[in-house]
């Protein structure tokens, strides 16, 4: 038996393009009606917009669309290696667990005994990365089995697909989730056999968790934890918010001005590489380019040159170089 896990069985999905958006992870639908309020919705969709946004530069998707006739642009992308080195050198040598009690204290190997089960080097690798790029880390803790097949699941979430409502905490100095949807999409077998995507939610609080089917709600059970058991970690804390700051949000303006320096010196060599030809007092179709790429059939006065670009591309040849160590300063690797 699994304690509210979020696999469920397959279900029958709809054409229903209002809902592409939740699945895509850049938007949320409230398919409770009653779980955010306008001004929450809307900050959550600008949430959402900065995780798209982070994740395309980390995969080094830096241009909205294509230009020039080869559709193809340079891209430098400093944002995937900073985030993988921090990941490095944060999980590089892994962590131990420490409960504030004595050293022989059992709880230490019974944590360490679930970490190891669920891949601890890897999985903690994983939440670095995620938050280095999104700025949150979301970690959902369940079990599965029964008796002595019970098995703790620690499972890392994509920030997208999680959106939790806080409240203060006892001590007043951190925050505490006290609801949560989670919303992501799931294949869907159809009655012929095919399979399509549909949007699956879970809804759950102290009490009670409850699960979406697109916008219907399947099943409702108690919450046998009495708290909601999902983490989470900021990357960076930012005091006038619940969010994080990621690694790279202060690094992609300046990750564009590369990109744009470099690849204006892309283009020039390009245009070098096959210029323009300027014909001066004749026409193309009086002359001749023999041996050697040489002219005949000049008239007295007549010339032939290549369009030149009289631009030092010294300046921009030379942004890369004078970037890179200002992008490290900025994300302080």
């Amino acid at each position: 038996m699994a304690i509210f896990g979020l696999g469920r069985k397959n279900f029958e999905g709809r054409d229903d393009t209002y809902i592409e958006g939740a699945m895509l992870g850049i938007e949320v639908i409230d398919v409770m009606g009653t779980y955010f309020t306008e001004h929450e919705r809307d900050q959550a969709n600008r949430r959402l917009g900065r995780y798209k946004e982070n994740w395309r530069f980390y995969h080094g998707d830096h241009y909205n669309a294509p230009t020039g006739d080869s559709g193809k642009k340079s891209v430098i992308n400093y944002c995937a290696p900073i985030v993988d080195k921090s990941a490095d050198w944060l999980m590089g040598r892994g962590w131990k667990v420490v409960t504030g009690a004595r050293e022989d204290d059992p709880l230490i190997g019974l944590l360490d005994f679930v970490w190891q089960q669920n891949g601890k080097k890897l999985l903690s690798w994983k939440m670095a990365q995620n938050g280095g790029v999104a700025g949150d880390v979301f970690v959902l803790v369940t079990a599965v089995g029964e008796g002595e097949e019970t098995r703790i699941v620690i499972r890392l979430i994509d920030a997208a697909y999680v959106h939790p409502i806080y409240s203060p905490s006892k001590d007043g100095a951190s925050h505490e989730i006290k609801e949560v949807l989670i919303q992501y999409p799931e294949r869907v077998v159809q009655p012929d056999g095919s399979t399509k995507l549909g949007l699956y939610t879970q809804y759950m609080n102290d009490k009670v968790v409850r699960t979406y089917r697109d916008r219907e709600e399947q099943e409702e059970i108690e919450n046998v934890f009495g708290f909601v058991p999902l983490v989470h970690i900021q990357n960076l804390p930012v005091s006038r918010g619940f969010y994080g700051k990621s690694d790279i949000d202060s690094l992609i303006d300046l990750n564009r001005e590369i990109n744009g320096a470099t690849d204006a010196v892309r283009e020039v060599v390009e245009y070098h590489s096959a210029p323009i030809t300027l014909i001066y007092g004749a026409k193309a179709s009086s002359l001749q380019k023999g041996a050697n790429k040489v002219w005949s059939g000049l008239p007295k006065d007549a010339r032939v040159e290549n369009l030149t670009l009289g631009a030092d591309l010294g300046i921009a040849k030379a942004v890369p170089d004078r970037a890179k160590p200002l992008a490290y300063s900025i994300v302080r690797v």
